[in-house]
């Protein structure tokens, strides 16, 4: 496979003669202020980024280079001297729920996660939880990261659900395994298969458990053990009409002012169904097993109604039509949908391509 900004076009043969699906923005292309508005909509399913310098007098530009792994995305990222955000209408319009585990190689800053103030420093490894806002002012760093969806929390990695910030205490060998782990995986990535890329997953996703097994990383998710029981009744019925504030008291005998302010910086009730049911519908698009099903079908199945409506909502929140999602994930797979290969072909630039890798995480 190529590398570059283009990512691939991957030539027919066996899996083990394919590439780790790869997308990179690296500076040359376009003027240094153009280049660095396709890095920050490369990365609008997770913060709003702002230079905090003059970028077109920067000797030494940001890139991206970022690896789908299946379960998993990867990504080596230089990042300027920068102002990072995530407030309660950037979560409202990109509910991705992911969890982005970094390993800070150099460079570091201050965050305001969620309520939790920290400061990152190099070889630091930390979580930042796009369930929970965010303010960070971070200087010129080096960041290799893991991008973890909720299905893989849900099942493998439970401890990650509340945390934000550090991951383990400072110069603790735990940190040290898991970043030498990351330096590997840049390392190796670009020469690996797609045959190899479940290997690697797992082997992420193992060592992470146990390393994280013994870490105090979750004091604070008791608390907030009704509202992730009432978020995972609302995923699990997104189908139900009738799904709502009312139904949601009487299942779980809290009051409308209780569930009300539960949900309030979550963007209410209202507002975060809708969100979820979005997201999913999103993602059953983008399955190779829905590509024959009627878009209204798969709308019902996620409680719309209105296919006017749905049209216009998800313009609203992913840009992009229903029927442009189906299109842009249709490239995505082999004719028997098992095998991926990189969205060359869609119409979609190299940023939207990597967003669309974002919302499509955890989606099969």
């Amino acid at each position: 496979m190529t590398s570059g900004t283009a990512g691939s076009n991957q030539t027919e043969g066996s899996m083990a003669d394919q590439g780790i699906p790869r997308f990179s923005i690296v500076p040359g292309e376009v003027t240094p202020v153009e280049h660095f508005a396709r890095l920050r909509q490369a990365v609008e399913p997770y913060v709003d980024s702002t230079p905090l310098r003059d970028v077109s007098r920067m000797p030494e530009l940001p890139f991206i280079h970022q690896y789908h792994m299946g379960r998993l995305l990867f990504a080596e990222t230089r990042m300027i001297h920068q102002r990072s955000r995530r407030d309660a209408g950037w979560i409202r319009r990109n509910d991705v729920g992911h969890v982005l585990v970094q390993a800070f190689i150099t460079g570091g800053g201050a965050s305001l996660h969620g309520g939790r103030e920290y400061r990152t420093v190099p070889n630091g490894i930390v979580a930042a939880n796009m369930c929970f806002e965010l303010d960070a002012v971070l200087t010129d760093s080096h960041i290799l990261t893991l991008v973890v969806p909720p299905e893989v929390i849900e099942e493998h990695l439970p401890v990650l659900r509340d945390v934000r910030g550090p991951l383990f205490a400072p110069g603790a060998a735990a940190g040290k395994v898991f970043a030498d782990f990351l330096i590997s995986l840049r390392r190796h990535l670009p020469d690996a298969s797609r045959a190899d890329a479940p290997v690697l997953t797992d082997a992420a996703i193992g060592l992470m458990a146990s390393l994280l097994s013994k870490e105090d990383t979750s004091s604070a998710e008791a608390s907030r053990g009704v509202l992730m029981a009432v978020q995972r009744h609302i995923d699990q019925r997104l189908g139900d009409f009738d799904l709502g504030a009312d139904s949601l008291c009487a299942e779980f005998g809290l009051s409308r002012t209780s569930l009300f302010r539960m949900f309030e910086e979550l963007g209410g009730v209202r507002g975060y169904i809708q969100r979820r049911r979005l997201m999913a519908c999103f993602r059953a698009l983008s399955e190779p097993r829905n590509r024959t099903r009627r878009i209204f079908d798969i709308a019902l199945d996620y409680g719309f109604s209105n296919p006017s409506h749905l049209s216009v909502l998800f313009r609203s929140h992913f840009g992009m039509s229903p029927s442009e999602v189906r299109e842009a994930a249709g490239d995505q797979f082999t004719q028997d949908g098992t095998a991926w290969r990189p969205p060359d072909g869609t119409g979609l630039s190299i940023p939207e391509q990597m967003r669309l890798w974002s919302r499509q995480l955890g989606s099969s």
